[in-house]
């Protein structure tokens, strides 16, 4: 487990993210056999640092109140489930699950470690675990979540030339992450330019590949700037080791959730023309099976939006001269 310095705290902990996932993906009754199957997991990673079993369970106990404070919230509120591609939902989920409920159990737990003796800075630890809590439950979890609801069918759907612009995209982003991380010079001037390099690549997943897409590069962009920030190199190490790992974690929130309101709002755009298309043709289709003349006229004078089939056969006009000359 990957951890920043000074503390016992994580980088970045992926396990929040997965049960979040699973509880919103499962009935609650079932959510007791979740916890216990996540336990032995649990206490082998924090077995390395010794103590007594009770102080062992306390990192657990708070990340279970956590996930189950997000996926109750996001129950109550959203649905269940969240659809990432309505904004209300994605709203919700980043304030309840991304930021809300790991604030306050972060808070919680830093001062339940400092007081047993586990931690010795409160502000770091606290800071540390809200962040990487966050950074996971902007990426991990809503990947996981979509997944499920789509899986392989949502694969199936996408043409080819989606994969060809998919793999573009890809290979763009890779190239300015080696660039940012090889060509990085230490220092506070540099870091603005190579923190965001990457947001084109990002703003262009959003936009074309909805909030799945954003969320796997996403992924790829923390996975990259922790292995730069450990090895020492790349735009995050101009200060000591513990700030270098907060800036990190700071940086990819400050990237990702604007970015993820935008995916969700131009998912939720798409979604309702997809959804005026269908009614347009379910309407022409009924229009063009019934024998009667149906006849659809705009606000303003003189403007025909529709005109059935059947005009022509019972007026003997032709529906383009209609449309052409409405007198």
């Amino acid at each position: 487990m990957l951890r920043i310095p000074s503390t016992r705290s994580a980088i970045i902990w992926v396990p929040n993210a997965v049960l979040l996932a699973v509880l919103l993906l499962t009935p609650p009754r079932t959510w007791a056999i979740w916890f216990l199957a996540a336990l032995p997991a649990h206490l082998v990673a924090q077995s390395r640092d010794g103590g007594f079993v009770l102080v062992l369970l306390y990192p657990f106990f708070a990340n279970v109140a956590q996930v189950i404070i997000a996926a109750m919230g996001l129950r109550c509120l959203a649905a269940a489930p969240p659809r990432f591609n309505i904004l209300r939902d994605m709203t919700l989920f980043v304030l309840i699950a991304a930021i809300t409920a790991p604030a306050l159990i972060s808070f919680l737990a830093a001062w339940l470690f400092v007081s047993v003796g586990w931690e010795t800075d409160f502000w770091l630890v606290s800071r540390g675990r809200f962040l990487n809590n966050m950074t996971t439950g902007l990426t991990v979890a809503p990947l996981i979540l979509m997944a499920a609801e789509s899986g392989l069918a949502g694969l199936r759907r996408r043409r080819g030339q989606r994969y060809v612009e998919f793999a573009l995209l890809a290979v763009g982003l890779g190239g300015t992450l080696y660039l940012t991380h090889t060509w990085t010079t230490v220092g506070a001037g540099s870091i603005p330019l190579q923190l965001y390099a990457p947001l084109p690549f990002l703003l262009w997943a959003a936009v074309r590949f909805g909030p799945g897409g954003l969320c796997l590069f996403l992924l790829v962009v923390a996975a990259h700037a922790i292995s730069g920030t450990i090895s020492g190199r790349g735009p995050y190490v101009a200060q000591t080791p513990a700030e270098n790992v907060l800036t990190l974690q700071i940086s990819l929130a400050v990237l990702a959730i604007p970015l993820m309101f935008v995916a969700a709002l131009i998912g939720e755009r798409r979604k309702k023309e997809e959804a005026l298309r269908e009614s347009e043709e379910r309407f022409r289709w009924m229009g063009d099976a019934i024998p009667d003349v149906i006849w659809f006229t705009a606000l303003e004078p003189e403007k025909i939006l529709y005109v059935s089939p059947s005009f022509e056969r019972i007026w003997g006009l032709p529906v383009e001269d209609l449309y052409r000359n409405p007198r």
